[in-house]
């Protein structure tokens, strides 16, 4: 214990006070990302890092946007 997260968006770091990308910590175990509105800047390849004094893992997933223009 503790352990520390670490949340990157193609390698780089996502700022925890990002307007669109929400960083929450549920509890010393636990933490989340999420996008409410995803757009297409969105897309990318994003890890989670999780380390404590014991060791560091990572896990890694690539964010895929498709849609459409609607031309009306």
């Amino acid at each position: 214990m503790p352990v520390f997260f670490y949340w990157s968006r193609n390698g780089q770091a996502i700022p925890k006070d990002s307007a669109d990308v929400k960083i929450l910590s549920a509890d010393k175990f636990l933490s989340t990302l999420t996008i409410e509105n995803v757009a297409s800047k969105h897309a990318g390849n994003f890890t989670c890092s999780a380390k404590n004094a014991f060791g560091e893992d990572s896990q890694s997933t690539a964010l895929i946007v498709r849609g459409w223009i609607n031309l009306i």
